[in-house]
């Protein structure tokens, strides 16, 4: 997952407006999960995309991984 998040960031931060920061803050430990990548790669676009929109006078946009154990 954090591999995807690192190499969709330049994307991303071109395509949002200038007065919008992009931050990650990715776990350390390695956060797998079994996904199609380019569908994750879209979701996280879309809703980079759609923060930005009710953003107008700007702000942050934080994404964050942690690995959590399910029971």
């Amino acid at each position: 997952l954090n591999r995807i998040i690192e190499s969709s960031r330049d994307l991303l931060s071109r395509s949002i407006a200038g007065n919008i920061v992009l931050q990650s803050d990715l776990s350390a430990q390695d956060v797998r999960l079994e996904a199609d990548e380019g569908a994750l790669e879209q979701v996280i676009f879309n809703l980079c995309l759609n923060a930005a929109d009710v953003m107008p006078q700007g702000g942050t946009i934080r994404i964050s991984t942690r690995l959590i154990d399910s029971p």
